[in-house]
């Protein structure tokens, strides 16, 4: 019996281990990796947002590693689709986030993290108790937490107060990898029920923050697809990664970015389906990216590894697609090169029904552009939940996500042999125009010309000599970022420190003839070569065209812009105001007309003009809102920007025009 019971068992162990490998193998071969089935399960609430370095990130990573071992791609390098690379990690478990609200003694609530309180802006460590306040206007605010429910007092105590509690009704999650900023500004998110309770109480907010930064090795997910030739490669790419969760709060990223997984997936298994009955020139590079959330560690570290091991590269990323709520498809790149492909892109999207034009957003590609390859990131603009716990998969368009996977799988087929060629054929062609368009005996002096000037300040001239002849130069465009350097240039110019909301950030003044302004009885021939000459005085008469800019940076750098064109004799005011490509559409608000200028292809609103007459000149001004972005071109800082009106009903400008009293504001800027 006991031999009987001894080798049943052992049947029965053999059997189950049998069933069970039998199982996870057919869930493996029988699973079609459907969009549907791969958002909802990156997106679910076991994997716990994705964050770096944790268990749900690399429940994520399991599932695309398994996926492309399922369709066969083959390992980039090590014999691994795991590629290593350092990883700079802040353990959630690790940090330190209190605040404590005090009425003299007594405690009145101690923060919860997440629920309470989640930091939007912060400089490192902090152990500070400052007094708190509602009055944006209080004399000791500099020394203070101010409290505000209305965004539009932001940038009226941005930098003022040591500390900036801000209302929201849904939080957003930012890895602190992007929340330091190196800046003294300290701003919190705080909940609704918070915000009343401070209301009542007021009193004193300590914020003891302590964050532990630490190295960890960590993985992309790397699968190839062989070419022919092998010199370039094609890499698509999307990230995997997201920000993690609150203790029961998840923020799921479905959009932000289940969407674009799901749709690299479902591309990678039409290439590799293709491949298998005709053969690819260049090397087909599939990469799920990790870190993207903590500022593109991963695609960065990537770019490194193979920079050198092809001759050219070209990056196609996807980045939060399918939104339910999305209008159309944006194509973002940063650099000239890649802007050819961005324009070939939108034609070809356009081409095959879909709603596409250009933008400026931030995600991996940008890895890329940094080295000067060519990229560029397919995103939506229903971004609006995105680092919210409201980023679900619900929210997703399944059939958008597939169709759009369809067509970059076609181009690639389509233009994959020759496209490294054609890319750069075309620009070859742009920049030998650009060359072109000054005539080749003049460029050298020009350029020499453009130098010296840039050396002056506005109020500033010289004399300059080249190849032996005198030329007489002034700068007569200058920028700044301060209103009382700008004042001192032009003493008489009303400019306003704030805008409905929007502090001053910068403008650009072209003075008018500049070279006029040198007196005319100034004899040249007893002045010096290159010795540096000042204008008596400038004036805001002496402005042709002015550019003001106003930031409002707790609305993702929301930016309100004025174009003040000054009319002159030559002045061509058709050339300025029309165009073939755009319509215009007369509206009266409060007394002033007003224009909405939209495309005539997609009807969309770019900016609205008006004009002015004031102190016998005629003023034309456009008014126009974008989103100021920093991207990395070239290895350094520039700024890029995405027009902010073209899904604005005109209704909706026009309330806007009213509310924010804009006859009076374009009063004041022209002393009108």
């Amino acid at each position: 019996m006991r031999k009987i019971g001894m080798v049943r068992l052992i049947s029965i162990l053999i059997s189950l281990l049998f069933l069970i490998s039998c199982t996870e193998e057919t869930v493996r071969n029988n699973n079609d990796y459907s969009i549907e089935e791969t958002c909802e399960y990156l997106a679910s609430n076991e994997l716990e947002g994705r964050l770096t370095g944790t268990k749900g990130n690399e429940m994520a990573m399991e599932y695309i590693e398994q996926y492309f071992d399922y369709l066969g791609l083959d390992k980039f390098e090590n014999n691994s689709f795991r590629q290593e690379y350092t990883h700079e990690f802040y353990n959630p478990d690790s940090q330190k986030y209190n605040i404590t609200f005090k009425d003299n003694n007594r405690v009145i609530k101690k923060g919860i993290y997440g629920k309470d309180f989640l930091p939007q802006m912060v400089d490192g460590d902090i152990n500070t108790t400052y007094p708190i306040t509602f009055n944006i206007d209080d004399k000791n605010i500099e020394n203070s937490a101010i409290v505000i429910d209305n965004q539009k007092d932001f940038q009226k105590v941005f930098n003022k107060a040591k500390l900036i509690l801000s209302k929201k009704e849904n939080f957003k999650k930012y890895l602190i990898n992007n929340l330091i900023n190196n800046r003294e500004q300290k701003v919190i998110q705080i909940s609704e029920e918070l915000y009343d309770l401070l209301k009542e109480e007021q009193g004193s907010i300590t914020v003891e923050f302590k964050l532990d930064k630490e190295e960890i090795i960590d993985n992309n997910l790397v699968g190839l697809i062989k070419g022919n030739d092998g010199k370039n490669a094609i890499v698509l790419s999307a990230h995997f990664d997201h920000v993690g969760a609150i203790d029961d709060k998840v923020f799921n990223g479905a959009l932000d970015n289940s969407s674009g997984v799901s749709s690299l997936l479902s591309i990678a298994k039409q290439l590799k389906e293709y491949s298998n009955d005709n053969s690819f020139s260049n090397d087909i590079i599939i990469c799920a990216f990790n870190g993207e959330e903590s500022g593109l560690q991963g695609s960065k570290s990537f770019v490194n590894k193979i920079k050198n091991k092809y001759e050219k590269i070209l990056n196609i990323n996807i980045d939060c697609i399918g939104g339910k709520n999305a209008k159309q498809i944006d194509i973002s790149s940063d650099t000239d090169i890649s802007g050819i492909l961005q324009g070939e892109l939108i034609t070809y999207f356009n081409n095959v029904g879909y709603d596409c034009d250009i933008s400026y957003g931030m995600s991996d590609h940008a890895s890329f552009d940094s080295d000067n390859m060519i990229a560029i990131s397919v995103i939506q603009r229903d971004l609006d939940v995105i680092h919210t716990d409201k980023d679900t998969s619900e929210k997703l368009d399944y059939e958008s996500i597939l169709d759009i996977s369809k067509r970059i799988s076609n181009y690639i087929i389509e233009n994959e042999k020759d496209i490294f060629e054609n890319l750069y054929n075309l620009y070859n062609e742009q920049a030998k125009d650009r060359k072109n368009s000054v005539e080749d005996n003049h460029e050298e002096v020009y350029d020499i010309i453009e130098k010296e000037k840039q050396e002056l300040k506005l109020n500033q001239y010289k004399l300059i000599e080249i190849n032996g002849d005198k030329q007489l130069i002034t700068n007569g465009i200058a920028e700044f970022d301060n209103v009382d350097e700008m004042k001192k240039y032009f003493t008489n110019m009303n400019i306003l420190r704030n805008i409905d909301g929007h502090s001053f950030y910068k403008s650009t003044v072209f003075v008018d003839n500049s070279e006029k302004l040198i007196d005319e009885k100034t004899n040249i021939e007893k002045m010096k070569v290159n010795e540096v000459y000042e204008f008596e005085k400038l004036s805001k008469d002496n402005i042709g065209f002015l550019v003001l800019e106003y930031i409002n940076s707790d609305h993702n750098n929301e930016i309100l812009e004025f174009n003040i064109n000054v009319e002159r004799k030559d002045f061509d005011k058709e050339s300025i105001l029309n165009n073939n490509d755009l319509i215009r559409k007369t509206i009266n608000i409060d007394g002033q007309q007003y224009y909405l200028v939209s495309t005539k292809k997609k009807g969309q609103i770019l900016r609205v003009e008006t004009e002015y007459a004031s102190n016998n000149r005629q003023y034309y001004v456009a008014i126009l809102k974008k989103h100021s972005r920093i991207r990395i071109i070239d290895g350094k800082e520039r700024e890029a920007y995405l027009p902010l009106w073209l899904d604005v009903s005109e209704d909706e400008i026009i309330e806007y025009i009213r509310e924010s009293d804009m006859n009076n504001v374009i009063g004041e800027i022209l002393n009108y």
